[in-house]
């Protein structure tokens, strides 16, 4: 029973010796990614379509940052913060009339892909309302 005690604290050092890899930045890569998103609100027949591209400039296991290079958006990224297994990231919309925010969801997908989500976030009357929007990221290769 006395050894116990010293194979437990000889198995400790051992592991403290070879410490684990570090953890990969769980993100997208940074870089440039087309964008295309679609809103259709309430009561419309045409739906807002927005396309351009989102530059990744940094990426870690809190949050991402860059900017966005879409019509109808602000440059500035809202948000990038990593949640549950995925980046919250927003978009300030000002786009034929539309105001509001683009709140889109990335998470990891398959062969190093990225999906996106998104729910369109306006006030009517003061309060928020939200309703879905589509949207995709494709990475553009060099």
């Amino acid at each position: 029973m006395k050894r116990i005690p010293w194979v437990m604290c000889a198995a400790a050092l051992l592991g403290a010796c070879n410490p684990p890899p570090a953890a990969v930045a769980p993100g997208p890569e940074e870089g440039r990614y087309e964008y295309t998103g679609r809103y259709l609100g309430p009561g419309q027949s045409q739906p807002h379509e927005f396309r351009g591209v989102l530059v990744i400039s940094e990426t870690n296991r809190e949050r991402l940052s860059g900017q966005w290079l879409v019509t109808g958006f602000e440059t500035t990224l809202q948000f990038g913060t990593f949640i549950n297994g995925g980046y919250d990231v927003g978009a300030e919309v000002d786009h034929q009339g539309l105001r509001g925010m683009f709140k889109h969801r990335l998470v990891p997908g398959e062969n190093g892909a990225w999906t996106c989500t998104a729910v369109f976030v306006a006030r009517v009357d003061g309060t928020p309302l939200s309703n879905p929007a589509t949207c995709s990221l494709t990475r553009v290769r060099a």
